[in-house]
């Protein structure tokens, strides 16, 4: 078991970079995507940002996160946006760690 994952995904959804290969990712919709973890992560700390895999320049928008539909306990959902709040296919970032008690 991992204390942390991380994944760099492209605007298609396709992973570019991830800590283990078992990480997948998909895209839903327009703007949304569904990254898979190898194992239960619902309890862990998620942290999305927007940027590409390289020196791309970034344009202003948004992104959020939320626990997998239908209570998936191993998936992320990541919706990214544009300036005016629209959804927008973008690459981001996603790292997930485990809270410790």
């Amino acid at each position: 078991m991992a204390d942390n994952y991380s994944i760099v995904v492209n605007v298609a959804g396709n992973p570019a970079r991830r800590s283990d290969r078992a990480i997948t990712s998909s895209q839903a919709n327009t703007g949304e995507y569904d990254v898979t973890f190898p194992e239960d992560i619902d309890d862990w700390v998620w942290l999305a940002t927007l940027g590409a895999a390289d020196d791309t320049p970034q344009i202003a928008g948004s992104i959020t996160t939320e626990g997998g539909a239908m209570g998936a306990k191993d998936v992320v959902r990541v919706r990214t946006f544009n300036q005016a709040g629209a959804a927008t296919n973008r690459p981001y970032h996603l790292h997930v760690r485990r809270v410790r008690r």
